[in-house]
């Protein structure tokens, strides 16, 4: 494995720098306990326009349809939206938002987007639990599938006689796996999640469903434990990962590493056979992630 530049910028632009700023009040308008019980920590202007360029454009002259999960006041999906944008796609994004005080900033944060983005660029809020999207269960929310799932999502324990969105012991994995169900094939997936879920006996099951039909393309990882939600004081080992609802072609991943936030554009990679990170087929399915 070879060590090379990431050629990734983190710069953020004007439309996220605002995006943030309606994300700062409603942090502010939040009480610690409110922010914990949600689990509610924002992405910062410059990790969402990073995951944003994870995500390859996808083929095709239909509007791209993507799903920010949890969306908060909706960062993520603006960035990506943003970047397709420019690229000359049209997209719809669908931001999904649970907590009321979010959700209101969120449609706030939205429209200023749909202002500066254009025609090309429609979106719905949709207030339900993210847990009820597409599931076959009773109080059920239809959507139509996604081409890209980006997405902050909450993280708090689960209760195991709560089976909506499989059963994995923490909210983040069922996200992720909720969301994953809701793309077409071939579509892509981008969240930022704690590095739980990669070993351990607790997600087990999960990391088995869930690498049988995706594949793990890229990961990010910050060697700073506080990096990634520090305006939150949030001790926590965090990962950036980009997968694509294919089956594994036994390829290649890319890991890639940064101190934190500051150095992103300056974030070593190296590119490593598939095999050597996950195989789906394993009882244990852990994710093995060197960083060097």
């Amino acid at each position: 494995m070879t060590g090379q530049t990431l050629l990734l910028p983190a710069r953020s632009n004007a439309l996220l720098v605002s995006a943030a700023s309606i994300a700062e009040r409603c942090r502010a308008a939040a009480s610690d306990d409110h922010k914990k019980v949600w689990g509610q920590y924002f992405t910062s202007p410059s990790i969402a326009a990073f995951m944003a360029r994870f995500v390859e454009r996808p083929h095709g002259d239909r509007p791209i349809r993507i799903l920010d999960p949890g969306a908060g006041t909706g960062i993520l999906g603006i960035a990506l939206a943003e970047q397709l944008v420019a690229q000359r796609h049209r997209v719809h994004l669908v931001a999904a938002e649970l907590e009321g005080r979010a959700a209101a900033y969120l449609e706030e944060s939205l429209q200023v987007a749909a202002r500066r983005l254009g025609a090309g660029f429609s979106f719905e809020v949709l207030r339900a639990d993210v847990l009820d999207l597409g599931a076959p269960t009773l109080g059920a929310v239809p959507v139509e599938p996604f081409d890209v799932a980006i997405g902050n999502p909450p993280y708090f324990k689960v209760s195991p006689t709560d089976v909506r969105g499989g059963d994995a012991p923490n909210v983040y994995a069922r996200f992720m796996e909720v969301a994953s169900r809701l793309l077409v094939r071939g579509g892509q997936l981008c969240f930022i999640v704690p590095r739980s879920f990669a070993s351990g006996l607790y997600f087990q099951r999960f990391r088995r469903r869930f690498h049988m039909t995706m594949r793990l393309e890229h990961v990010h990882m910050f060697e700073s434990r506080r990096a990634a939600f520090k305006v939150d004081g949030i001790l926590q080992e965090n990962l950036i990962v980009h997968y694509r609802k294919e089956p594994d072609d036994g390829g290649d991943v890319v890991i890639s590493s940064s101190a934190g936030e500051e150095d992103l554009a300056d974030a070593v990679r190296h590119v490593v056979p598939r095999r050597r990170i996950v195989v789906p087929t394993d009882r244990d399915a852990t994710l093995f992630l060197p960083i060097d």
